[in-house]
């Protein structure tokens, strides 16, 4: 009797062993699963952006039109080193842009102290290289004593003919790599003219928008 209780004890402690194995691996295999899920959306983020192919504009919440060309959301929360969807509406007022456009961020100021982080451009509102302000050079765009930092970029360019007097949605990724530091800013986007343009460089449209760098 006390050998069958025995045996009995054995069996039960196997399977309770079992169970609990069971559950370990399942709990494994669950989190696995997600870290898989969450690297295939961030390949899925970075490929899947294809600036030419063109949304409607009503699937924008600020779709653009002839009095305000270029339209972004009003404000826009992202990480320091995230990479963000965004969708850019540019509305072509004056011309066919055949060989596309590409955007750029301009400018952004510091909401609570004031400081500047800008590109340098003259007076034909054509960004010039370095893109970045060098501090004392002063003039259109460049403050005397910036604080340099490298901006947020906007990618990729556009190549894809831009009709006259057709308000286009446009994909871009936000990337704010190695740019502003945590904290709330008022930037300015601009659309501005790629190579192949007789002024390349020069800016077309512009809308000023709030960015939050959180940590």
């Amino acid at each position: 009797m006390e050998k069958e209780v025995e045996v009995m004890r054995h069996k039960r402690r196997g399977s309770l062993s079992l169970s609990v194995n069971a559950i370990v691996v399942f709990i494994l295999a669950f989190a696995m699963l997600g870290v898989g899920l969450f690297f295939v959306n961030k390949v899925r983020t970075s490929i899947d952006i294809d600036p030419n192919s063109f949304l409607p504009s009503d699937q924008l919440k600020n779709p653009p039109s002839s009095d305000d060309p270029l339209t972004i959301d009003n404000e826009i929360k992202m990480k320091s080193k995230e990479q963000k969807k965004v969708l850019v509406g540019f509305y072509a007022k004056e011309i066919t842009y055949d060989k596309g456009i590409r955007f750029s961020i301009l400018e952004c100021t510091n909401a609570e102290t004031g400081a500047k982080y800008a590109r340098s451009f003259n007076a034909n509102q054509i960004l010039l290289e370095p893109i970045l302000c060098t501090p004392g050079t002063g003039g259109i765009g460049c403050p005397v004593s910036p604080n340099v930092a490298n901006l947020p970029s906007i990618l990729p360019d556009v190549s894809a003919t831009i009709p006259q007097g057709e308000p286009k949605g446009i994909p871009q990724i936000l990337s704010g790599q190695n740019a502003l530091s945590v904290g709330s800013y008022v930037c300015t986007l601009v659309a501005v003219l790629p190579s192949g343009y007789t002024d390349p460089g020069k800016f077309v449209a512009s809308k000023s928008f709030y960015l939050t760098i959180q940590p």
